[in-house]
């Protein structure tokens, strides 16, 4: 890369003219939807072809080769557009609703929770249609009873139950986490709940051979670190970097972590797979000596994509996996591949395979973590200390931590809300030991031996007290931060823009991005401004539990009618919403709170100019109509409440009914019915999602 030429050359990185149209073509058409855009591009890329080719003067054409940039810059921009158009599609079609059996193949190791069997299932066959069945491979998620046949289910068998299919769905919180989102990134879109006395096991169909021995062969792996009689953490770490499964790793464990900055360590990166790849070529270079050195590239990656395919692939191994076969390639047909490129180049090839990875978590940080060490890390590293031995090794460490810290940093506020201050220092520390832990893992994985299985659990013990050592330092790190989308968008520009101009030592670069810091930040400060003195009333979406919050910039009360010792669950569901507002940490009231324009006594609350009146329960169908109806602006139904709204109209004048989602349908839909017929505006939390209102001070003279 010759910085002096722009932000990055197209000569090392050629790939970037492709995946940058390819993923814009993604995120505008997930984010517009429709085929608008994909039309557009395509008509574009025509108009520009045309332009281009109409011309067959050598002179002419040479002149507008620009156009022909344009239109291949609009057809990977279609590409892109109409990939996310089918996957969004597929993902989006609704199967009939029928109360026929559906037939299903478990496609994946079921799972045990605590009262059902998860299973990822393709069905079959479903529905009804014209009398016969409707054919389909449809992923789904299916949740057993739990009992003593759903506890036999295994990859492969084939089940009939009576087919109640519904889309996935999550609650609808202010930033909260799309739960719905998520699986369908995944290719799941329906779920369902399947009794004990509604299904029946038909058969068993065994797995494509490659799949079987997949399987197969990551439960070995499984079992032999479990015969390893390693203590619990130490288990749990080893099951976390080599086999890629997390669910030893206790809160606890993520917690301390998380905090040291040593997250990444606690599932299988970029980095481990990249560890793992050399190893496999360390023990590959004996065969030079026997006149077979281009084999070592060869064996490693297909050693390499086995290893990948048995954990699962998951993306930060992929990513690796391709760059790792585009640069083991170029050494076996002896033509260098520039690193840069083959991680673009990896980025293409797994988004022109599933478009919603782009926004995927991982994804993202695994392609910035490694697009900022090599962008970032030789101008860090021109002035770290330089020597020998030692010294320089320290040097190159910090430079490539401080590279990936600083790129992914954006990123890691946004989705984890915090940064660990000592990330630097521990990740310093650990990860020159991390290839020799790996190392001893693998032998000991495959040799059994009792040595270097003490000394696999020595090390990763001395692993974990690091984590919690720096983890349990005051000041550690910085949390409860939130920045929103576009914040991510600003610093990212600053960050590398502000590597590009110290790289070129262009001053009207380090001056542009000082003006923008200027003018972003003074933007912010008004629209901060207008929050001043703002009230929030909130009904969050939960299928358990009805939570109103009443908020303003001085306080935060949180009321749960009918249910106590609930603050866990509302952080999960609100602790995102409240550092975005700005809010103070939350107080969980009881019955009774008078604080600035709040006053509550249940059932009825007053918070700024507004009255409410909470139903629990059909109070009101057993007292006298009184002589006078009181208004109300809002009615809160939640569990509980089994009386007739006309009943509560004697009481009161409703401006507005406002239905939790944690009450039965039947009560949701008579009540729906009664609004109707009593022309009252109603919200309906399960079907619009939480309940968001911004209040006005009330006046006092």
């Amino acid at each position: 890369m010759d910085g002096r030429k722009g932000f990055l050359s197209i000569s090392d990185a050629p790939f970037l003219r492709f995946l940058l149209p390819y993923s814009t073509g993604i995120a505008i058409q997930y984010t517009v939807g429709g085929y608008i855009i994909p039309t557009i591009s395509a008509l574009v890329a025509a108009l520009f072809l045309t332009r281009y080719y109409s011309v067959h003067t050598p002179r002419y054409k040479f002149a507008n080769s620009k156009y022909f940039g344009y239109a291949v810059f609009a057809i990977f921009l279609f590409a892109g557009s109409l990939n996310m158009y089918f996957a969004d599609k597929r993902t989006n079609s609704t199967p009939p609703v029928s109360a026929e059996t559906a037939v299903a193949r478990i496609s994946g190791t079921p799972k045990e929770k605590e009262q059902t069997i998860q299973c990822d299932a393709d069905i079959l066959l479903y529905g009804k249609q014209n009398g016969e069945k409707i054919k389909s491979d449809m992923p789904s998620m299916l949740f057993f009873q739990t009992d003593t046949l759903s506890c036999l289910l295994k990859e492969g068998d084939i089940v009939i139950f009576k087919e109640k299919l519904q889309p996935i769905q999550s609650n609808d919180n202010p930033y909260g986490y799309d739960y719905s989102k998520a699986m369908r990134q995944r290719g799941y879109v329906y779920s369902q709940y399947i009794p004990s006395n509604s299904w029946e096991y038909l058969g068993h169909e065994t797995p494509h051979k490659i799949t079987e021995a997949a399987r197969k062969a990551y439960g070995r792996l499984t079992e032999r670190i479990e015969s390893l009689n390693l203590r619990y953490r130490s288990e749990a770490l080893v099951k976390a970097m080599i086999a890629g499964d997390t669910s030893q790793i206790t809160q606890s464990m993520r917690t301390s972590y998380s905090t040291s900055g040593l997250s990444h360590i606690l599932a299988v990166s970029g980095l481990h797979t990249g560890i793992i790849a050399y190893i496999i070529y360390l023990l590959l270079l004996p065969l030079k000596y026997i006149r077979a050195k281009r084999l070592i590239p060869f064996i490693t990656v297909i050693a390499t994509w086995c290893y990948i395919y048995v954990i699962g692939m998951p993306p930060s191994a992929v990513r690796a996996g391709i760059m790792a076969t585009l640069v083991l390639i170029g050494d076996i047909i002896g033509r260098k591949e520039t690193t840069i490129n083959a991680l673009l180049a990896a980025a293409f090839l797994m988004l022109l395979y599933n478009p919603y990875l782009i926004f995927d978590v991982g994804f993202q940080l695994s392609y910035t973590a490694v697009f900022s060490i090599f962008y970032l890390y030789p101008l860090l590293i021109s002035r770290l200390p330089d020597g020998n031995g030692i010294k320089r090794r320290l040097s190159s460490i910090a430079a490539v931590t401080i590279a990936a810290q600083v790129g992914t940093l954006p990123l890691c506020i946004y989705y984890f809300h915090q940064i660990p201050l000592l990330g630097t220092v521990s990740n310093m520390i650990a990860i020159p030991f991390l290839p020799l832990i790996m190392a001893v893992a693998l032998f000991t994985i495959f040799f059994r031996n009792w040595v270097t299985a003490y000394l696999l659990d020595t090390l990763l013990s001395w692993l974990d007290s690091l984590a919690s050592a720096i983890g349990n330092i005051p000041f550690a790190s910085i949390d409860d931060i939130y920045v929103k989308p576009y914040h991510v968008i600003f610093l990212m520009i600053v960050i590398f823009c502000t590597a590009w101009g110290i790289r070129t030592k262009r001053s009207e670069i380090i001056t542009g991005i000082s003006c923008f810091i200027f003018l972003f930040i003074a933007a912010e400060s008004i629209n901060m401004s207008k929050d001043k003195n703002r009230l929030t009333l909130a009904v969050y979406d939960d299928n358990d539990i009805t939570a109103i919050n009443m908020a303003s910039p001085h306080y935060n009360y949180i009321i749960t009618p009918g249910i106590s010792k609930a603050e866990d669950e509302v952080k999960k569901m609100a602790g995102t919403f409240w550092l975005a507002g700005l809010m103070p940490d939350a107080r969980f009231a009881t019955d009774s709170v008078r604080d600035g324009g709040l006053s509550v006594h249940l059932p009825y609350i007053v918070f700024g100019a507004e009255k409410i009146v909470i139903l629990d329960s059909d109070r009101f169908g057993k007292l006298t109509c009184p002589d006078k109806k009181l208004f109300v602006d809002k009615v809160i139904i939640t569990w509980g409440f089994d009386g007739d709204l006309s009943k509560v109209c004697e009481f009161f004048d409703i401006g507005e009914v406002i239905i939790a989602s944690n009450i039965p349908w039947y009560i949701r839909n008579k009540t729906l019915k009664e609004c109707e017929m009593l022309r009252i505006p109603c919200y309906d939390i399960k079907r619009e999602g939480a309940y968001i209102a911004r209040l006005k001070f009330r006046n006092r003279r």
